[in-house]
């Protein structure tokens, strides 16, 4: 029988450092077991007897090849896979003076392992079973919540973040780095970027107490990748197993008098609200239920509504009564405003755009007007104070008036496009008669191409008959045929 590991030993033991590095040991100083694997490698860990145990590390395993016999791998427990390791380099010395090859020829437990899966068994089994303890949600006196990851425990949830977004620790060996890269597979894609998030915005992290901190202003991001992770976050304080509704929340919000000139904007909840976190979803806390809504408003503005209240000044009503309302519509979320509160007029809705072109002497005035339901017309000169609501005048169907209009958003940069096709204009006209004055040949010249070529866009061009025959706007044609039938008619 060959002398164990003698081709690795004698590559090895030509050098002087391996003979300044190795530890003297003694035949029987060092006990192992073995077994082989699916492959036909045999595994094999050596550890040191009791008297020994000052001078050598806790265990070296090798993996052993006997077809080719060489080590395919070896693992130390105080220097990782170091090949400089000396307890490694001692370990050959050992197995060629004490050991040979006929340690193969006894009984050896056969073991068996696959590569099908995600991940090894154990890192599956934790991946499925381990929770996250959180502590601090419904603490008002900290700003920050705990997230305690002892139930993952041999595994490090830190790591897995961390080499997922291969960002490799110093220090860590290279068969624990294969392991963790092999087996991430074994947490679904949200856990691991949850494990991620909470590395990059920790505030801070206990390696003792295996926690990180994240301050409770990230919570709602963090809340975000939790619901589409497995049901593993439980309430530390209470051991209650925290779950999310699968729709959102029904909110509604209400606006009512608060004093004499004042109103108040606030949420209406039916159920008990624990806690809440704002962000884009908020979060909704009924104690271990978690419900989601998407308020359009800044943070701290939610946080004013589910707490206090908004306080609004009269102007703000419009405000609210318009745009806000739009924005909650989409979001399924109900604004009611209380009976007594006065809501004035608000023309919204499509938007005719219109040119008019006259003659003023030598020179074109053009003006343009906002078209509303109701044939309700205002000057297109509002978009210019570039304002979404605008309170003026108007002419309509049942004569002239008074309201709020919501200008559509996109008008402002249509009204952006036109001018600047049109010839720099005269300003004089604009205030008092919300017209633009166009004078000069050069100026009128490029007026006549400009409004030939708005023809092609969303613009109801319309054409003083002083200046028809100088002015030519393009007018969408339908084509109609009709066809009639004469039995009398012999084709052939």
């Amino acid at each position: 029988m060959a002398r164990l590991f003698s081709k690795d030993y004698h590559e090895k033991s030509t050098s002087w450092y391996f003979n300044h590095a190795v530890i003297a040991l003694e035949n029987e100083d060092l006990w192992y077991w073995k077994s082989l694997d699916e492959n036909g490698c045999y595994h094999l860990r050596f550890f040191p007897i009791s008297a020994k145990r000052e001078y050598f590390c806790e265990y070296v395993d090798i993996v052993y090849d006997p077809e080719t016999e060489l080590i395919t791998s070896h693992e130390c427990s105080a220097c990782h896979d170091d090949d400089a390791c000396r307890h490694y380099l001692s370990l050959l010395r050992y197995g060629y003076l004490y050991l040979s090859t006929a340690i193969f020829a006894e009984e050896v437990v056969e073991t068996c392992d696959g590569n099908a899966l995600s991940g090894d068994e154990i890192w599956l089994d934790i991946a499925s079973n381990a929770k996250l303890y959180l502590e601090g949600i419904y603490n008002p006196d900290t700003d920050k919540i705990r997230f305690y990851h002892h139930d993952f425990s041999p595994l490090d949830p830190v790591l897995i973040g961390r080499i997922a977004e291969n960002d490799e620790p110093e220090g860590i060996s290279q068969r624990r780095l294969t392991s963790y890269t092999t087996n991430l597979g074994s947490f679904r894609d949200e856990e691991i970027h949850l494990f991620q998030f909470l590395n990059r915005h920790k505030a801070a992290y206990s390696a003792k107490g295996m926690f990180w901190s994240l301050y409770k202003k990230d919570f709602a991001a963090a809340l975000v990748i939790m619901r589409n992770c497995r049901p593993r976050f439980v309430v530390k304080e209470s051991g209650e197993a925290l779950s999310f509704a699968n729709t959102p929340y029904q909110l509604s919000l209400r606006i009512e008098p608060a004093g004499k000139k004042h109103y108040r904007l606030h949420a209406v909840i039916v159920d008990e609200l624990s806690v809440w976190f704002a962000g884009h979803p908020t979060w909704l806390f009924f104690r271990n239920r978690i419900s989601s809504t998407n308020l359009p408003f800044r943070k701290e503005l939610i946080d004013e509504v589910f707490s206090t209240g908004r306080t609004l000044k009269p102007r703000d009503l419009v405000y609210y009564r318009s745009i806000v309302h739009q924005e909650l519509h989409q979001q399924e979320i109900y604004l009611d405003f209380e009976q007594s509160v006065p809501l004035p007029e608000i023309v919204s809705g499509s938007v005719q755009k219109t040119l008019e072109l006259k003659k003023l002497g030598d020179q074109v005035l053009i003006g343009g007007s906002l078209v509303f339901s109701g044939d309700r017309k205002i000057p297109l000169s509002v978009v210019r104070f570039r304002k979404p609501l605008v309170h003026c005048k108007f002419t309509g169907e049942n004569g002239e008036g008074e309201a709020w209009f919501h200008l559509p958003p996109m008008l402002f940069d249509q009204t952006k496009e036109l001018l600047a096709r049109l010839p720099e204009p005269e300003m004089n006209r604009l205030e008092q008669h919300a017209e633009l004055v166009f004078g000069g040949s050069e100026k009128l010249a490029k007026l006549r191409e400009a409004i030939f070529e708005l023809s092609d866009l969303d613009w109801d061009i319309r054409i003083d008959d002083e200046l028809s025959k100088e002015f030519i706007a393009k007018v969408p044609l339908q084509v109609e045929i009709n066809a009639n039938r004469d039995e009398e008619i012999d084709w052939f």
